[in-house]
C-alpha cells in the first residue's frame, strides 16, 4: 500500500527531537509512543502534556515511533524519504538505512492547539513560579502531589490549616489543582508561560510550544 517517495528534510526530523520528549509509554495508547508531523508542526503527548515544533514542510504528513527515530537522528543523511510506509535515509557515505513508520491514529493536535485563545490567557508572574518550585520541593520522588490555586494563593492542600506549604501568588489566574509533576515539566522548560482558569495552560520556549492538560476545578 506504498505511495509515492516524499522528500523528508533534515529540519523535519529535527523539528520531531523537539516534541520527543513529551511522548509516554501507555500500552492502552499506542500514540504515546510516537512522533507525529501534520498540519506544518510536529507533536508528541503522552496524553497529558503536549508539544509541538513548526516544520518548514506545510504539507508534510508522517507518523514514526519515537524509538525509530532516534537512530535516524544520529546518522548525516544526504536524503531522506518516505513512501507513507517505510522512512528511507541514505547516509553521505553512500548507506541505506531503513525504517518502518507507524500506521497508529494520532489524535488531531493541531485541533488541541488552536481551540485556545492564547492572548486571553494570563502570564504567570515570577513569585507564582518561586512558589511553584517551593511547593515541589516538599513532594517525595516516588509522590504524585497536587498543587492548587486560589485566591492569591498556591498551597499543597485544599485545606490551608493542613497544608505543608502555602504561600502568596498572583491573584487572577483563577482557582483550580494541578498535578505538580506535569506543570513543573513544562514550566521548567518555558521562557514564558500563560494560563486561564477551566482550560489547559500554555507554555512556550522559542518555536517550542507546550500544554499541560491537567486543570481541575477544585471542589
Amino acid at each position: 500500500s506504498a505511495g509515492e517517495y516524499v522528500d523528508v528534510p533534515q529540519s523535519a526530523l529535527d523539528s520531531l527531537a523537539h516534541v520527543g520528549a513529551f511522548c509516554g509509554a501507555n500500552p492502552q495508547r499506542p500514540f504515546t509512543v510516537c512522533v507525529n508531523i501534520a498540519k506544518g508542526y510536529a507533536y508528541g503527548t503522552n496524553g497529558y502534556i503536549g508539544g509541538r515544533y513548526p516544520v518548514e514542510d506545510k504539507d508534510l504528513s508522517l507518523t514514526i515511533e519515537v524509538k525509530t527515530l532516534a537512530p535516524l537522528l544520529k546518522l548525516e543523511a544526504a536524503s531522506i524519504r518516505h513512501n507513507g510506509t517505510i522512512i528511507e535515509s541514505v547516509t553521505k557515505d553512500g548507506g541505506t538505512v531503513t525504517a518502518k513508520l507507524s500506521a497508529v491514529n494520532f489524535p488531531d493536535m493541531a485541533r488541541v492547539f488552536s481551540a485556545y485563545d492564547y492572548s486571553s490567557q494570563v502570564e504567570i508572574k515570577d513569585e507564582t513560579k518561586a512558589a511553584l518550585r517551593t511547593a515541589g520541593s516538599l513532594f517525595l520522588e516516588d509522590e504524585t502531589g497536587s498543587v492548587f490555586f486560589g485566591g492569591g494563593t498556591l498551597s499543597t492542600n485544599l485545606n490551608l490549616d493542613i497544608a505543608q506549604y502555602s504561600g502568596d501568588i498572583q491573584d487572577d489566574i483563577g482557582e483550580g489543582a494541578f498535578s505538580y509533576s506535569r506543570i513543573s515539566r513544562v514550566i521548567n522548560l518555558a521562557e514564558r508561560g500563560l494560563i486561564k482558569y477551566g482550560e489547559p495552560c500554555f507554555f512556550s520556549k522559542g518555536e517550542l510550544s507546550m500544554m499541560a492538560i491537567g486543570l481541575r476545578k477544585q471542589n
